[in-house]
């Protein structure tokens, strides 16, 4: 019989290579817990009023409750909240942070005001975070994505629309990895940031480009006005990108011709 030491540790290998949706180990969260927090975000933006808000507020089973989604047979493990376009009226509500094992928060196209809050990264596990088409405003949280959780959990966080709403400010620093990186530091594994349509300003910090799966940047239609020719680092880098746009900026200095080519169509 293979040593369950030796198990574990291929199977955490393995997990690793093949980035594993199932291998990050649920939170649990007590039933109760979980639902006081949907609850929370129901009376933080009028849910009563909500478009659809199919067992919101009931004595049902959360995981029949509309835009909620459980693991099978797990009924404590709450893996999506899909409420997009569902007239919710508000502000989003620190305590959405019991969520813990959401893989996609999608809230868009609704009616959020009042700020990101800062304990959304504590959603350790979160995939997909879409916030897009809502009148959010102030600065961006400094973290965006939990950067201190412990091996073999990495930075999961894939991609991140903030479109279409009032943010300001610079883009956090902190975002792309912490100053002082831990031994085996958590990947970057942001695919797509859209931030299109805000009030952002400062430049595109140059930790962005540790996020090397990163293949689409949107950053039109803001005011920054950093110097896209500042960083020899940043040039190189943004080049290489897939899809990105940073159009309808306030930028100093000549644009690379390579930067110009990526990101200026």
């Amino acid at each position: 019989m293979m040593n369950p030491i030796i198990v574990i540790t291929i199977y955490i290998i393995l997990c690793l290579i093949n980035n594993n949706d199932s291998c990050y180990a649920s939170a649990q969260v007590a039933p109760q817990e979980l639902k006081k927090a949907l609850l929370d975000l129901y009376k933080a933006t009028n849910g009563d009023t909500w478009t659809t808000k199919t067992n919101w507020n009931t004595g049902n089973d959360i995981c029949t409750w509309y835009g909620v989604k459980c693991l099978e047979h797990m009924h404590n493990v709450t893996t999506d909240l899909v409420l997009k376009s569902n007239n919710l009226v508000g502000s989003i509500p620190a305590s959405i942070s019991v969520l813990k094992d959401l893989k996609t928060l999608d809230l868009s196209g609704n009616k959020l005001t009042g700020v990101i809050p800062s304990t959304i990264s504590d959603l350790y596990v979160l995939r997909f975070l879409y916030l897009n088409n809502n009148m959010l405003e102030g600065p961006l949280p400094a973290m965006i994505y939990n950067q201190n959780v412990t091996f073999p959990v990495g930075t999961y966080l894939r991609e991140l629309n903030l479109e279409q709403n009032k943010l300001s400010g610079d883009i956090p620093n902190t975002w792309f990895g912490p100053s002082q990186a831990p031994t085996f530091p958590p990947p970057v594994n942001l695919q797509v940031i859209n931030m299109r349509y805000n009030n952002l300003t400062g430049t595109i910090p140059d930790s962005i480009s540790n996020a090397h799966d990163l293949t689409t940047l949107l950053l039109s239609y803001n005011d920054m006005n950093g110097d896209l020719n500042a960083s020899k680092v940043l040039d190189s880098w943004l080049g290489t990108r897939k899809y990105c746009d940073l159009n309808g900026n306030n930028w100093k200095g000549d644009v690379p011709d390579a930067v110009k080519k990526a990101c200026f169509p």
